[in-house]
């Protein structure tokens, strides 16, 4: 599978007996609603951290990537 963020490939697990990395990842309704606006499927490890990361405290996710892709255009 690739992200649709970076395009790098990553293992989707939700297949896995064992379950999938991303359900370790804790995302709530809000954080998942505003990825959805901007990508389609799941994001990689790698891009779910740095969103984490680089995601000032106090803006949503929603409004820090539209200032990201804003500077990037």
């Amino acid at each position: 599978m690739l992200c649709p963020r970076c395009d790098a490939g990553f293992q989707c697990g939700m297949n896995d007996p064992n379950g999938c990395w991303c359900t370790s990842v804790m995302l709530d309704d809000v954080v998942r609603t505003d990825l959805a606006r901007f990508y389609k499927g799941c994001l990689c490890p790698s891009c779910l951290q740095t969103l984490e990361d680089l995601r000032p405290p106090k803006i949503s996710v929603y409004q820090f990537l539209k200032q990201q892709l804003s500077r990037n255009r």
